[in-house]
């Protein structure tokens, strides 16, 4: 079993279960599979097989898990760069990983452009809401149109790497760890058995989704079990507030510093959080003066 396997699996048993939100618009799992199909295809028809990196310099929006799913599915290996990222880290990040293609997006272009002439492996560059802004560069969208008959995707061993996600390179130049499509299914088991999550939960996305914690424990974990996730595009405390009450959000990812942040909000006592059930925190240590502070906001 791969990891594409896992959409496939929620479309053909939850199809008309909604995958994910964002902001006002809503999509079930049959789109997701039949928009990671599109995807896939596109980058089969640009030569992309198995093993070939692909970069992807996205912010928390849709495209982000639609791009990781269709590189699942054909075997190509997911690259996400962070959008916090600056030009000489991202040229060291794409030459290191050999990436093929590089999918970004209009607001953060402008790095990778900074630097294209010393990239020597990417073969295309794709722009999200590009808005003719690097007229040099191909759109998105083009990846979205429907394909003439039926693309065979390759039957995958659940061994291949199906992601290499850096270190933040603190100490040195970042690494680039692997992980395999077996490795990432049994996190994403294991989380979800030991938290109860279920196709009934509603996860909010705070995290970013280039990061292993937004990346393994709460997307791939929710979209193997058929799970709702809540997108949130960027984190403010009153959007994530209203996002939380507005979808009725069970399950909830971040930082000590995002919590303390929602804690804290002036106008958080305007916010009903009732649905919370669950609520997970990781990255550094957690006070329990945070612990009851969330808590007694949560039960107001």
């Amino acid at each position: 079993m791969s990891l594409g396997d896992c959409v496939i699996n929620a479309s053909n048993l939850y199809s008309d279960k909604i995958a994910i939100l964002f902001e006002d618009q809503a999509w079930n799992y049959q789109d997701l599979n039949e928009i990671t199909d599109k995807i896939a295809a596109s980058l089969m028809k640009m030569g992309v097989s198995q093993g070939d990196r692909i970069a992807i310099h996205l912010s928390n929006c849709p495209e982000i898990v639609f791009c990781y799913y269709a590189c699942f599915k054909i075997g190509a290996i997911a690259v996400p760069l962070n959008n916090r990222l600056k030009a000489p880290e991202l040229e060291y990040i794409l030459n290191h990983c050999q990436a093929k293609i590089c999918i970004s997006q209009g607001d953060l272009f402008g790095e990778i452009q900074a630097i294209q002439e010393s990239i020597t492996s990417v073969e295309a560059y794709f722009v999200l809401r590009n808005n003719s802004r690097f007229p040099d560069v191909r759109n998105f969208e083009e990846m979205l149109q429907p394909h003439r008959g039926k693309i065979e995707f390759p039957k995958l061993d659940e061994s291949a790497i199906a992601a290499i996600l850096y270190t933040s390179g603190t100490t040195a130049r970042p690494k680039g760890v692997t992980h395999t499509h077996k490795s990432l299914l049994i996190t994403a088991a294991y989380h979800s058995q030991q938290t109860n999550l279920s196709n009934a939960d509603i996860s909010g996305v705070m995290l970013p989704l280039c990061h292993i914690f937004g990346f393994a424990l709460q997307m791939i974990a929710s979209v193997s079990v058929g799970a709702t996730l809540v997108i949130i595009p960027r984190f403010e405390p009153g959007l994530v507030l209203q996002n939380l009450q507005q979808h009725g959000v069970t399950k909830l990812y971040g930082l000590p510093v995002m919590y303390n942040a929602l804690v804290n909000y002036p106008e958080v006592a305007a916010y009903r959080l009732d649905s919370l059930q669950l609520c997970f925190a990781g990255g550094d240590a957690v006070p329990a003066t945070l612990q009851q502070g969330f808590t007694r906001m949560a039960l107001r």
